[in-house]
């Protein structure tokens, strides 16, 4: 009788030990996580979450917001307004998102210390109210700031394009889609957007720390503190969103009644929608809305009706057209911001377009757009890229322009391109000192590709 050999196999007391152990861990594992949720969801890991949030969005107040330097969202101003240059230079301000969140986390502690249960929640409910109502303010009385950002972003574009156009490296830092500042959602679309991570931590901590007064702990009264906090926050909503809320509605009033065809009647919502919110006089698509409401009425000679033909001139690629309409316009209104800056942006296009065929008409409009409005800083950059290829060894004048632009800018991705450009005037004048030091700060800035010169950029890096 053949005697065969049987499978290998465990016994059974091994698997049974096997599934307990197995049971185990998993009962050991969800046991462990509930307790450490317990311990977060509790009134003190609350605080303590709270806490670390208020500390990072304090950190997160002195670094760069995702548009890496249009605009800080922490930062405001104690007293006056918020001006145009500072969406440009961010200098730092004594009230911040840095600074409030610093108090509330020291408020919230020293109540913990000397068991003032109270004072972390009408910390966390101040706290929430200055950081919820900085983008509603910023939207509401600071336009002109907005569109600071948004002209910004469209400056990092057009370099972008018109470094591909001439075969020129750019940095890997692109633009950011931004809604514009059309209508008031998307002002505060675009607001949001620019705000950074600070706001958002900043606000969140904040709300943690509303838990414990809206739910009611030990002898507090929820309602209370609901009903005194809900009313400051809807009244402090009110005051600051009614310019805003209020433009807003005249101007959507204008625009049906525009579609209507009663285009004196649009006229005078737009204007009463001027009215509560100054700052839409530098808003292009507004601007244009109620240059057409003037043309369609007969007016083909005024400032704005001239601002719309001149944009549909430019729609239909007619640049002379536009170009004459806009220097009328400035004729009649020469303090006009936004009238002078379509007029350089139009020089700055028509030079792009035709750069390759007429590289000193190009220049020359260029030069033009530049004196027309300084802060287009693409201008700067175009001078500076055509001064490269067309000058030999004296690159004086593109790397004055890059100078310029290193002056006036920080936004890490044009500086980015621009002291790469530096690096390339420097080399090809045979300054290879000030051409590695630049090409190492482009590199520090923003990690970007090099597309050209790439051997020598090498050499001058020692890699």
């Amino acid at each position: 009788m053949l005697n065969a050999e049987a499978p290998d196999r465990k016994p059974q007391g091994s698997v049974v030990r096997s599934a307990r152990w197995t049971f185990g861990r998993i009962l050991w594992l969800g046991d462990a996580i509930i307790t450490i949720l317990s311990v977060l969801f509790s009134k003190t890991g609350l605080v303590a979450v709270a806490l670390v949030l208020l500390l990072a969005a304090a950190f997160c107040g002195w670094i760069e917001t995702p548009l890496q330097g249009v605009i800080r969202g922490y930062a405001y101003r104690l007293s006056g307004e918020v001006t145009l240059s500072d969406a440009l230079t961010n200098p730092p301000r004594l009230l911040s998102f840095a600074l409030p969140c610093l108090l509330g986390a020291g408020l919230t502690i020293g109540g913990i210390i000397w068991k003032r249960h109270w004072l972390p929640r009408h910390a966390g409910a101040a706290l929430f109210v200055v950081v919820l109502f900085f983008p509603i303010g910023l939207i509401s009385y600071n336009p002109v700031l907005v569109e600071a950002v948004v002209n910004q972003n469209n400056e990092r574009e057009a370099i972008l394009r018109f470094a591909s156009i001439v075969d020129a490296y750019s940095a890997t830092l692109f633009p950011i889609e931004l809604r514009g500042t059309a209508t008031l959602p998307a002002r505060a679309a675009t607001v949001l957007k620019v705000l950074g991570y600070g706001w958002w931590f900043a606000l969140i901590g904040a709300g943690i720390l509303l838990v414990p007064g809206v739910v009611g702990a030990g002898r507090t009264r929820p309602l209370r503190f609901v009903g005194g906090w809900g009313g400051v926050m809807l009244l402090i909503l009110v005051v600051v969103s009614a310019p805003a809320v209020m433009s807003e509605y005249y101007r959507l009033n204008g625009e049906r009644v525009y579609a209507r065809g009663q285009y004196g009647e649009a006229l005078t919502q737009f204007r009463k929608s001027i009215g509560w919110a100054p700052g839409l006089r530098e808003n292009s698509d507004f601007q244009y809305r109620v240059g057409a409401a003037l043309f369609w009425m007969g007016d083909d000679a005024s400032p704005l009706a001239r601002f719309f033909l001149a944009q549909n001139l430019r729609r239909q690629g007619e640049f002379e057209k536009a170009e004459l309409q806009l220097t009328l316009a400035l004729a009649n209104d020469p303090h006009w911001k936004l009238a002078r800056r379509t007029l350089a942006e139009l020089n700055a296009a028509w030079g792009v377009q035709h750069f390759r065929e007429e590289e000193s008409g190009a220049i020359s409009r260029w030069e033009q757009a530049l004196t027309l409005d300084e802060s287009l800083q693409r201008t700067s950059y175009y001078l500076a890229r055509a001064y490269y290829e067309l000058d030999g060894r004296d690159q004086s004048r593109a790397i004055a322009h890059a100078m310029h632009m290193i002056a006036r800018t920080h936004d890490r991705g044009i500086l980015s391109d621009v002291y790469g450009l530096l690096g390339d005037s420097y080399f090809k004048a045979h300054m290879d000192v000030e051409a590695r030091k630049a090409y190492r700060t482009s590199l520090t800035i923003v990690l970007n590709v090099k597309k050209r010169n790439l051997q020598a950029q090498k050499g001058l890096l020692g890699l």
